[in-house]
């Protein structure tokens, strides 16, 4: 299988001929068994049924090659229109004796689809493409004879992708001041290089001149500038700001033509009361100059911009340029919500990010989701904007899933995440002078036409204001994620301290509970007890007749026994019970009390008087007063859960000393009763006699 990014590095095109190495390196005249004819999937099908779907693993093919000849375009039987060309590869062997052998192959390679109208449009002869997809055979055409000819292979392609050409140039002018011949820089040849010789080697290139290039001409080949602006809109000014951004856009436009509003949203989830505005310069750094021209001359641009700022809390902006594979954002076919994920990259890995990302926009393009992709030129470096559209949050979630079925996103995935530093979503919807979203057109209460092409809002102010202003707002970041992160752990902290507080209530109930049942046993034992004697002597009258007759006459008659008296509440018992009713009483009725301790100094708790962290700070101390007496009353209800068990031990034991010596009393009468009955071998000393035989 062949492992190479969709955009090769000059230097390794220098180096020698690109190789491409099949999955399944087949040609037409390979001897194989013939499959019968349900295994044979013609390359065409006449009715209108859908091809099969075959393991994305099964016959996987990646070529690099050139295009040999002009794509043609052809219908199939059902009249879907597919394009079809010729792809030489070059392959480099190695012979046993160490010498090296190129060797050519064609393969004819069939696009359907949507990707069949992009092959149209960018594929031409010599053109350097990477191709994927599977291969496929086609019967053979049928003889005079009635046979067949050999079975012809195909590859369908699901991934066409044209190579970044890292060839430069330089015009050099004659003496006369006319453009002489194109050269390549260096000391490479003058002479033009033919379509073949660029087709098998790819073109020529010279090491030399690698940083002559910027990484935005190889990522983009626009000569639009986008500009992202976001503007924190003061809380409940969301409408004046929506009504003083339209005067802005107005002035805007009559200024710059040019510069166009793409897109306008208000974030949903993500920063409240914050607006997203996309403008597309269509004339590029000449519209930019004529906006920065309009901004410090039009004294009506300048009142627009000073108004709608009396409604923000901060404004910033990104210039950017889109991606080269993704194209230009287009209107959205119905009201949509929009996923705006941006992407902080690492130095020096925005090449790698593109060339993931060409082979990993593949798969998201089935749902008409892919809006835009940008990376930052001025503002914060080497930062990526990805745009997208779903109908509704249900819709993009299913989307999602569906996204991570398809084999290869995962790949795509791995290689991008270890790209990323930083990265954040905001969900969006349109605002009314956004035109990523499609217009009722039978609604003409509002005429919008004013706000179609309206002008970017960015502040131009010197790089060290900027400076500050980034790291004023990246620290304010931090201070809101540790404040949230220190409310969060409160919080959690104290609802797991009220939940042990109510487990240790349960379980003191159950104490208290079991304590009632282990008297009642102990009561039981004593009745066993007193009615054991009795029963003695009785069987002590029945011993014998005559002295049991004299001794029962002249003996005392026996005392009537005293009832059993109720077992008196120990002192474990009654502080079990009083710590459960207080707690009870104080769950329900008491609030926290503040210890008077703050998390935060005087200096401090001043500097954040009147805004949202000091309720923030107000709540943490209140979450950690109410954790400080949760805490106090579970020591307490510990120690008596403590005192009640050791209690309860001792009652145990006291039960299992009475049960025993009830059970030896028991078995002795058992005994004595079975001799009077003339059961023979009945033992002296107390033990099992069940199985014993009466005399007879």
């Amino acid at each position: 299988m062949l492992k190479t990014c969709l955009n090769l590095p000059a230097s390794t095109l220098a180096r020698g001929v690109t190789r491409a190495i099949s999955a399944s390196a087949v040609r037409a005249n390979d001897t194989v068994e013939r499959p019968n004819e349900k295994e044979v999937q013609q390359l065409f099908n006449a009715d209108s049924k859908p091809r099969r779907r075959h393991a994305f693993s099964m016959n996987r093919v990646e070529l690099i090659g050139g295009v040999a000849d002009t794509p043609v375009v052809r219908a199939t039987r059902n009249g879907n229109e597919y394009v079809t060309f010729n792809l030489i590869t070059n392959e480099e062997i190695r012979r046993a004796s160490g010498e090296r052998e190129s060797q050519t192959e064609s393969h004819n390679i069939a696009v359907f689809g949507r990707l069949s109208e992009q092959a149209r449009n960018s594929v031409e002869k010599g053109s350097r493409l990477y191709v994927s997809g599977r291969l496929h055979y086609q019967q053979g055409s049928l003889k005079a004879d009635g046979t067949r000819g050999p079975r012809l292979p195909n590859i369908v392609a699901d991934i066409v992708q044209p190579q970044v050409l890292c060839c430069y140039f330089s015009t050099e002018k004659s003496g006369d001041g006319t453009k002489g011949e194109t050269t390549e820089s260096g000391d490479c040849s003058k002479k033009q290089q033919g379509w073949i010789s660029r087709m098998l080697t790819g073109p020529q290139f010279n090491p030399d001149s690698i940083q002559k290039q910027s990484h935005s001409s190889l990522l983009s080949n626009s000569e639009f500038i986008y500009e992202l602006t976001t503007h924190d809109t003061k809380p409940g000014h969301h409408e004046r700001y929506l009504t003083s951004f339209g005067n802005f856009s107005n002035e805007v436009t009559r200024a710059v033509p040019g510069a166009e509003l793409v897109g306008s949203w208000s974030v949903v989830f993500g920063n409240q009361d914050q607006v997203v505005n996309l403008w597309r310069y269509n004339n590029g750094y000449i519209d930019v100059d004529a906006y920065m021209l309009a901004r410090g001359q039009d004294t009506s641009v300048r009142a627009a911009f000073d108004d709608l700022g009396k409604d923000c809390l901060r404004r910033r902006s990104v210039l950017m340029k889109s991606f080269s594979y993704w194209g230009d954002p287009k209107p959205r076919d119905a009201s949509h919500v929009y996923d705006l994920r941006s992407y902080v990259l690492k130095p020096g890995t925005m090449i790698e990010w593109g060339n993931s990302w060409a082979k990993g926009i593949t798969y998201r393009r089935e749902h008409n989701q892919d809006v835009g992709g940008f990376f930052a030129q001025v503002g914060q470096l080497y930062m990526v904007f990805h745009i997208w559209a779903y109908k509704n949050m249900v819709s993009r979630n299913d989307t999602r899933q569906q996204t991570w079925l398809k084999p290869g996103w995962d790949n795509t995935v791995a290689y991008t995440v270890p790209l990323i530093k930083k990265m954040k979503s905001r969900i969006l919807v349109p605002t009314k002078y956004s035109q990523l979203k499609m217009a009722n057109p039978f609604d003409n209460t509002e005429d919008l036409s004013g706000y179609r092409s309206t002008g970017p809002v960015k502040s131009y102010t010197y790089t060290a204001n900027r400076s500050i202003e980034d790291d004023v707002n990246f620290y304010e970041q931090e201070i809101e994620r540790y404040m949230q992160e220190s409310l969060d752990s409160t919080q959690r902290s104290r609802r797991q301290l009220e939940a042990s507080e109510q487990i240790g209530v349960a379980t003191a109930q159950d104490l208290l509970a079991q304590r009632e049942k282990l008297q009642s046993a102990e009561r039981n034992l004593d009745e066993i007890d007193r009615t054991t004697q009795q029963t003695q002597r009785n069987l002590n009258s029945l011993k014998s007749v005559f002295t049991g007759f004299f001794k029962n006459k002249f003996s005392r008659k026996p005392r009537e026994p005293e009832p059993i008296p109720s077992m008196p509440a120990s002192q474990s018992e009654r502080n079990l019970t009083s710590t459960v009713d207080k707690l009870t009483n104080e769950t329900a009725t008491a609030a926290p009390s503040s210890s008077g301790a703050r998390t935060l100094n005087e200096q401090s708790r001043n500097a954040i008087k009147g805004t949202r962290w000091e309720a923030m700070d107000n709540e943490i101390d209140e979450n950690l007063d109410a954790m400080t007496a949760n805490l106090a009353r579970l020591k307490n209800l510990g120690t008596a859960l403590g005192d009640e068990v050791e209690d309860q031990n001792r009652m145990l034991d006291r039960i299992q000393i009475k049960a025993d010596k009830n059970d030896i009393t028991v078995r002795h009468q058992d005994n004595q009763m079975k001799r009077l009955l003339g059961y023979k071998g009945v033992p002296d000393k107390t033990e099992d006699t069940a199985g014993l035989q009466r005399k007879k």
